[in-house]
């Protein structure tokens, strides 16, 4: 079995697009399950306040392949962020995603996710074992002019800059919240963007024995590993019901990119010798025992998620349609766009 705990849906992609994309995908790469994340909905963009609901549609579309995690929405349409994450769980979403803590789009809000005003939402997670899939941070080159690469210098995505908040903010924050919200099911992308620091990885999962690691690919990651192959594996092994296979596809344009990235993650825990792909080299290929890999690949999002998603409330859905009818000159053309195709979806529901 593989189950794919991060994915997300692009730019300017209609429900039919989206079911045809991620249908070809499970098909191409023999995906069981995956979970569908919303990001947020910042002031400055206002086109994703359908993304929720979208995705809603979407696992619908795809039963009984797809779960999905809401994202909040900030300034102008918002509600306060509890309401929104009940509301959003009694529509048929299963978790929360933030994304607010990329540093791009924490400068975006100017707001950190320590701030008091999420954090009866993380309180209400925790105490009802709602699980929260967090981006936090990005690699530590993105940090230091010397070594950004240009992709990230191209796309606003070097944080040296006066005024940008340090790596270890990021990672101050997370301990704020994790000091008062211990038993919380947290899941941090990207492998916490720590593949460099195994240590102290392996030292914060002993610290918080709920939380856990996507291994969803960045750039530096299964190199970092190849460093130091004996700690990385051994980790791996160790707490591999805590590790959870994700690739970050999203894009409808990048098929073969999105193929490859089930390739990297996959070689990565079967293939015993390191590997090259596309222009990273040195991929570590970590080896893993059949139990381990049973347990990344598809047994802790069963266990996170079920055996099969939580079904939709169509009524709770309609409600929101509504609700976001009722914005008006909020909403971009495009949502206005999506919404109308999406409550001409449940009409007959």
């Amino acid at each position: 079995m593989l189950c794919d705990i991060h994915n997300h849906i692009g730019k300017n992609m209609n429900a039919d697009q989206l079911f045809d994309y991620y249908t070809r995908l499970k098909n191409a790469n023999g995906i069981d399950r995956n979970c569908i994340l919303s990001i947020p909905v910042s002031p400055s963009a206002k086109y994703y306040h359908t993304q929720n609901l979208l995705a809603l549609q979407l696992k619908d579309m795809l039963t009984p392949y797809s779960s999905a995690f809401m994202g909040l929405v900030h300034g102008e349409g918002a509600e306060e962020y509890l309401t929104q994450l009940k509301k959003g769980l009694e529509m048929g979403f299963e978790g929360l995603k933030i994304l607010e803590s990329h540093p791009s789009l924490q400068k975006t809000l100017n707001l950190r996710i320590s701030d008091e005003r999420l954090d009866a939402t993380f309180g209400y997670a925790e105490e009802n074992g709602i699980p929260v899939l967090l981006h936090v941070a990005d690699p530590e080159e993105s940090w230091d002019i010397n070594t950004v690469d240009q992709y990230a210098l191209t796309h606003g995505r070097f944080y040296g800059a006066p005024g940008c908040l340090s790596k270890e903010d990021y990672y101050s924050d997370v301990e704020k919240i994790l000091s008062k919200h211990p038993n919380l099911k947290a899941i941090f992308a990207h492998f916490y963007f720590l593949s460099a620091d195994i240590d102290r990885a392996a030292a914060l999962f002993e610290k918080y024995p709920n939380i856990g690691f996507d291994l969803t690919p960045g750039k530096e990651m299964y190199p970092n590993f190849a460093k130091d192959k004996v700690k990385a594996k051994a980790f791996f092994e160790k707490y591999a019901d805590r590790l959870y296979f994700g690739t970050d596809v999203n894009d409808t344009e990048m098929p073969n990119y999105h193929n490859g990235l089930y390739t990297l993650v996959l070689t990565a825990l079967d293939s015993d010798e390191d590997f090259d792909w596309g222009k990273y080299h040195n991929c570590a290929g970590l080896g893993l025992s059949d139990t381990a890999k049973e347990k990344i690949k598809s047994g802790n999002f069963i266990k996170l998620l079920g055996e099969t998603p939580k079904p939709n409330d169509v009524l709770k859905i309609k409600e929101e349609i509504a609700r976001l009818e009722s914005l008006g000159e909020i909403l971009s053309d495009e949502d206005r766009e999506n919404l109308k195709n999406i409550k001409a979806y449940y009409e007959n529901k």
